[in-house]
C-alpha cells in the first residue's frame, strides 16, 4: 500500500525551463481569435491573470493598445521574463506579481479580465474567478479558457498503457490538478452572478498519427516536470514517465484536447443612474 504525502508546494509546472516551455507552446494566432471572440477590443482596460512570460499578454496589448494591458502571475521569474521580453519588443506592458486568490488590485478597474491554463492548477478556482470578477467594471467582461478530458482521449492503448493512464490521472487530481476543469467553467459562471454567459469550444490538439516532432519537446517537459511531483503523493508511478514518453513517440495514434472557453458580463451595479 502507498503512502500519501502533501505535495510540495508551488505550481505543479515549475521547473527552471518553464519560461522557455510556455513560450514555444503559445499559438499566438489562436489566442488572439481566442481574445476578440470572448469581446476583447480596442481602448479596453486589461487583465491577464496567470500570464507566465506574457505570450498572451503581448496579443492582448496588441488589440487594446500601448499601456492598458495588465499582466499577472504568482511567479516572480515568470513576471521577470516578461518585463524582459516586452522590453525588447519595445512594447508598453505592465507586470505585477499577484495572488491570484486574493489580488492586490482595486475594485472594478478592469473592461475585460481574462485567464488561460490556470483554473485546471488552482486550489481554490471559484475564489479566483469571484476575484476576477471584482476587479472588474460593472458592465465589463470576464473570461476563462482551459483545457476538458486531458490524457482521456488516447486511442488505440494496450492494457499497460490504459492502467499508467489511469494512474496518472488519479494522482493528478489527488494533486489538486484538474484534468476536468473545462466542463464546469459555465456552472462556476453562474454561480457568480455573470450574465450574457457564452461558452466557445474549440479543438486544442489534434494528433493523427502521433505527436508532432515540434510538439515532443514541450510533452516531454511536462511528463518530467509533473509525474515526479504527482508520485510525491503517493500513486505510485514507478516509471510513468518513461511509458508515456514511448506513448507519445508512437506513430500509430489518434489523441484530441478540448479547450472550453466561457465569457460573462458582471452585472450593472442597482440604483445606478
Amino acid at each position: 500500500m502507498s503512502t500519501h504525502h502533501a505535495l510540495p508546494a508551488g505550481y505543479l509546472m515549475e521547473h527552471p525551463l518553464e519560461g522557455q516551455r510556455l513560450e514555444r507552446k503559445t499559438r499566438r494566432g489562436s489566442a488572439r481569435r481566442q481574445l476578440l471572440t470572448a469581446g476583447l477590443s480596442e481602448g479596453m482596460q486589461a487583465l491577464d491573470l496567470g500570464c507566465g512570460t506574457g505570450a498572451v499578454t503581448r496579443e492582448m496589448a496588441a488589440i487594446v493598445g500601448p499601456g492598458r494591458a495588465l499582466g499577472v502571475d504568482q511567479s516572480r521569474e515568470r513576471i521577470a521574463e516578461a518585463v524582459r521580453m516586452a522590453a525588447e519588443r519595445d512594447l508598453e506592458i505592465a507586470f505585477a506579481c499577484h495572488d491570484a486568490h486574493a489580488l492586490e488590485l482595486p475594485t472594478a478597474t478592469f473592461d475585460f479580465a481574462w485567464s488561460r491554463f490556470l483554473f485546471e492548477y488552482l486550489e481554490q478556482p471559484q475564489r479566483v474567478l469571484a476575484e476576477m470578477v471584482r476587479v472588474t467594471k460593472p458592465g465589463g467582461i470576464v473570461a476563462v479558457a482551459d483545457l476538458d478530458g486531458q490524457l482521456q482521449s488516447f486511442h488505440p492503448l494496450s492494457s499497460a498503457d490504459e492502467a499508467c493512464l489511469a494512474g496518472t490521472l488519479r494522482a493528478l487530481r489527488t494533486s489538486g490538478f484538474d484534468p476536468d476543469v473545462g466542463r464546469k467553467l459555465y456552472g462556476w459562471f453562474r454561480s457568480a452572478g455573470l450574465t450574457a454567459i457564452r461558452v466557445g469550444i474549440y479543438t486544442h490538439q489534434l494528433y493523427v498519427g502521433g505527436i508532432p516532432s515540434s510538439e515532443r519537446p514541450n510533452w516531454q517537459q511536462k511528463l518530467e516536470t509533473a509525474l515526479p511531483r504527482v508520485a510525491y503523493a503517493g500513486e505510485g508511478l514507478g516509471d510513468a514517465a518513461a511509458q508515456l514518453g514511448a506513448l507519445i513517440e508512437r506513430d500509430d495514434f489518434f489523441y484530441y484536447s478540448t479547450l472550453i472557453c466561457v465569457s460573462g458580463r458582471v452585472p450593472e451595479r442597482s440604483g445606478r443612474t
